[in-house]
């Protein structure tokens, strides 16, 4: 019995430590947004100095000022695609440092705020409340598949990589693949990257899998030269010839040197059918 206790009270302890860690840069995001709670809401403001900003400015803000990245924070914040917002419904899912949006999947949105941890945000939520530190549940009339308890329901996936998996976040996507697509025209792709910049050995490979085996059918490898913090577009043609009548999808993948850095694929969208 006192054996079973101290075990799970070891269980219990560790959770409350671990749990609770804060990794460098989720540190200094969540510190630099706290040095604005007590601050004023202003519409369209940006005012650092008197502690007056909107939703979006002071998200902007926060992280311009604590990952000292400022182009690059902006084209994460503003986001050039739907599919770099995650859905969320329980605040478990979410880390301490996330960009939190009400919206329904809009690259801008209606209000931003930051995930504090333990259900707790920082955010400029309006001229009743001003900037402060508010509970992440109550309703959102925004959310577009119904009501979750919280007042958000996407975070951004490229703050998230940033602060916790990939400094330089390599960032991959293919725009929507056709539902089908004949056997003799083979299939185009336009696919969406970006990355920190003069680096060298980034690659980017694109696969063409049968949906039902995972089988892989076709794949190809380019090498990329990235020169500026821009979003890269490529344009790959597979050539589908010889494939019989089938459903696939499409795996990106961009890694650098021998390390994968980001994948995606498509096969939870959609399969397009070979015809």
């Amino acid at each position: 019995m006192r054996k079973s206790v101290l075990f799970w009270l070891a269980i219990l302890i560790a959770g409350l430590i671990f749990g609770n860690y804060l990794n460098p840069l989720q540190r200094k995001v969540i510190n630099y947004a706290m040095t604005m709670v007590g601050g004023e809401y202003g519409w369209g403001s940006y005012d650092p100095e008197n502690r007056v900003f909107d939703c979006w400015n002071f998200a902007t803000w926060v992280y311009h000022t604590a990952l000292d990245e400022n182009e690059r924070i902006d084209h994460m914040i503003i986001g050039r695609s739907d599919l770099l917002w995650v859905y969320f419904d329980k605040a478990e899912e979410l880390l301490a440092g996330d960009l939190l949006f009400n919206g329904g999947g809009h690259t801008v949105g209606f209000h931003a705020g930051i995930y504090k941890g333990n259900y707790k945000t920082i955010e400029a939520r309006g001229g009743k409340y001003g900037i402060g530190v508010f509970d992440i549940r109550g309703e959102n009339r925004f959310a577009p598949y119904g009501q979750t308890g919280n007042r958000f329901c996407y975070f951004s996936l490229l703050v998230r990589l940033w602060l916790h998996e990939n400094p330089s976040f390599p960032y991959v996507y293919v725009e929507e693949p056709p539902n089908y697509f004949f056997r003799d025209d083979g299939v185009d792709l336009t696919i969406h990257y970006y990355a920190l910049p003069f680096l060298s050995g980034y690659t980017l490979q694109v696969e063409m899998l049968d949906y039902m085996t995972d089988e892989v059918i076709w794949k190809s490898s380019y090498d990329l030269d990235i020169y500026s913090l821009d979003e890269n577009v490529l344009k790959v043609h597979i050539p589908t010839d010889d494939v019989q009548n089938i459903y696939v999808y499409f795996k990106v993948r961009i890694s650098l040197g021998t390390r994968d850095a980001f994948s995606y694929d498509t096969k939870i969208l959609k399969f397009t059918e070979i015809m």
